[in-house]
């Protein structure tokens, strides 16, 4: 008897921390991370693996990912001759990414990173590995709301810690609710130099199915503002110059034709993105984009409509367009039908906001190719700035106070859309919470980078030192502010940041109104909603009047006109520039939530708060062995988390052994 519990004090001691065998990072990133031949599944993704599938009800899938975090460089040694061989520019492990020579990081050596593409209640699982030199990272899933496991929502010191170099972190959740969706990093700007994919979550019985014939992996169009260098070399130097933001370029699926190369006095460009479609029949096309800056796209093709049937996780009574604007996190599917002539076409991508500029008008261009026509040939028709201005029907449109759009075009705002999504929650009730948040680019010239700042409530989001949600016993008052507590608000002068945060009670129903008085500059800032979505029930745009003391007014009196039936399901709105919006959701999944400008550059910037949902009894918590992390004072011992440690802490190995004759000692000194 004794003898047994001798071992099993022991085995208690030892499993408390095992030992793990060495991994080398260096040689995953130069083996698995650049394996351009790689055939597993689970790097490939996409088609190539097996939850890619037609859904069925009952059919659920663990479904097991490997991201590998690389850095690495476009039009490298692997690129050989192109773009003057053609051929050379789609040999494995070529990243062209419009032409420019730049240091990327990667998932797996792919740019965009692996796609994810299962089906509604999927279990996904992520082994991430970062071999990255210097860079922490975390990944987001972008609308996935994380119900049961909102630890694996992937942001840096609200759900868990940063994924640090030389380690590895497996993400493990259930894929909800269905829709287009991404993955991206949610530290620094890695997500805008290369680390993002699609994550698309198909349903069983599809009600969207009856207006298309095809919904393939291959028709997924991400567009990604893109920069010649790496993005935060670009964007801290003009902060801290003062020097303006303009925008560069757009890619498609990682590709472009931005640089132009001359070679015996022929040009030459890296590959446009392709997409192929066959005669007579319709296709569901995935849109996804984001940038560094505020540059919303518009999106046409030529000589074809689109009929827009979906955004993000949401659904609506489908609307026929000539073309749509995105901004950045937002997403939305529409179907093609193909019936024009066998011809090729061109895919119009026309940058707005800081993509216009004095110097650079951004756009870009894919192609659409019908099946038996020739495959190498460009479209006809020019490819200037103001050929993608295209008239007609605009849905989303942006800057709607102060910007121009085509001749004969109608505007279709989000609040005409007519939502079909079904089981979603009653919001037509009186908000148990009302929440006011005031939007405005300040500049502070006692601060050595003056600005401008984008800002909530005059505000910059500071992230706090600990993940709020999975190391919630250490919260103090004087490491967050709210609206009723300033204590961690650090000031230099008048320029102030803290980690702000609204609490809100499980279950209430609450209603957002966001309100942009930003009156130099005219950004429709697009807000991204962690771990729930929200109904967008009112939107307005006002101009140079706009304040919130006016709408504040209004909505206080009822005379703002709301759509408390039917309006449409979001997780990312643009709110007008010198307008407001006003959201209203159910906060039925407890956690610490992020709210913030998906723009990445004000994102970074601090232009974002949090809504905490609910008590952290009612907060799922992570397992036991969940990474921790924190600040760190050698004159504060913490106390141990294990017998191990507190001997490892006593006499590092020789306690181990100490405690092993002690325990023999007992043994015989009770057998005699």
């Amino acid at each position: 008897m004794w003898c047994y519990t001798f071992y099993l004090i022991l085995s208690i001691v030892l499993v408390a921390h095992p030992a793990t065998a060495h991994e080398s990072f260096r040689i995953a990133s130069l083996t698995r991370g650049f394996d351009v031949n790689n055939t597993e599944s689970e790097v490939l993704g996409g088609s190539e693996h097996d939850c890619y599938r037609p859904c069925v009800a009952g059919d659920v899938r663990i479904c097991k990912y490997s991201f590998t975090l690389v850095e690495y460089t476009t039009m490298s040694r692997l690129c050989g001759d192109c773009p003057y061989k053609t051929e050379d520019c789609h040999k494995p492990g070529c990243i062209t990414a419009g032409g420019d020579i730049r240091e990327v990081i990667l998932a797996n050596h792919k740019l965009p990173g692996p796609s994810i593409q299962v089906c509604e209640g999927d279990v996904v699982q992520v082994d991430v590995i970062n071999t990255l030199s210097s860079h922490s990272s975390t990944i987001h899933w972008h609308g996935l709301h994380q119900k049961k496991t909102p630890y694996m929502d992937g942001t840096p010191f609200l759900t868990q810690c940063p994924i640090q170099p030389h380690n590895s972190f497996q993400y493990k959740f259930t894929a909800d609710p269905p829709g287009t969706h991404i993955w991206h990093s949610h530290s620094g700007f890695e997500e805008a130099d290369g680390l993002y994919g699609a994550f698309i979550v198909r349903a069983a019985n599809d009600s969207l199915a009856q207006y298309y014939d095809y919904d393939l992996p291959e028709h997924v169009m991400a567009v990604w503002h893109w920069y010649y260098s790496s993005t935060a070399s670009v964007l801290k130097t003009a902060l801290h110059r003062s020097d303006s933001v303009i925008g560069y370029s757009l890619t498609i699926n990682g590709l472009a034709a931005t640089v132009k190369f001359n070679r015996d006095g022929v040009n030459y460009t890296t590959p446009r993105a392709e997409f192929t479609v066959t005669q007579g029949f319709r296709y569901r096309f995935r849109l996804m984009h984001n940038s560094a800056l505020y540059c919303p796209v518009q999106v046409s093709i030529d000589n074809h409509k689109l009929l827009v049937i979906a955004s993000e996780g949401g659904t609506f009574e489908p609307v026929e367009v000539d073309s749509l604007v995105i901004n950045s996190g937002e997403r939305y599917d529409f179907v093609l039908s193909a019936d024009q002539e066998i011809d090729n076409y061109w895919i119009r991508y026309r940058g707005l906001g800081d993509c216009v500029s004095s110097t650079r008008d951004v756009s870009s261009e894919a192609i659409l190719r019908y099946h038996g026509v020739n495959s190498t040939a460009d479209p006809e028709g020019p490819i200037e700035y103001q050929d993608a201005n295209r008239a007609g029907v605009v849905l989303n449109p942006v800057e709607v106070a102060n910007a121009s759009y085509a001749e004969n075009s109608t505007l279709i705002l989000l609040t005409d859309l007519n939502r079909t999504t079904s089981n979603q929650p009653d919001v037509s009730g009186t908000p148990d919470h009302i929440i006011y948040m005031q939007y405005s680019y300040n500049n502070y010239y006692d601060f050595h980078s003056p600005g401008p700042f984008p800002q909530i409530n005059y505000v910059s989001f500071e992230f706090p030192p600990i993940p709020l949600l999975t190391q919630s016993e250490q919260i103090t008052d004087d490491i967050y502010c709210s609206e009723t507590n300033s204590s961690s608000r650090d000031c230099v002068g008048e320029y102030c940041t803290c980690p702000f945060i609204y609490m809100v009670g499980l279950n209430s129903l609450v209603e957002v109104v966001i309100v942009d008085e930003g009156l130099d500059r005219f950004d429709d800032h697009p807000m991204h909603l962690h771990g729930h979505n929200f109904q967008v029930v009112a939107m307005e745009s006002i101009g140079g009047s706009i304040s919130l003391d006016e709408v504040k007014r209004r909505n206080e009196n009822g005379t703002i006109p709301k759509k408390l039936i039917g309006a449409p399901n979001k997780d990312n709105v643009g709110v007008p520039a010198q307008g407001f919006v006003i959201l209203r959701l159910i906060a039925n999944n407890p956690g610490y939530w992020f709210f913030h400008c998906h723009i990445s550059n004000h994102a970074e910037m601090g232009m974002g708060v949090v809504l905490k949902v609910g008590e952290h009894e009612d907060m799922i918590q992570p397992p036991d062995s969940f990474p921790t992390c924190g600040h760190w004072d050698v004159t504060k011992k913490a106390a141990s988390s294990s017998a191990y440690s507190i001997l490892l802490d006593a006499g590092g190995k020789n306690g181990i052994i100490i405690f092993y004759l002690l325990i023999v000692a007992v043994v015989n000194a009770v057998r005699r």
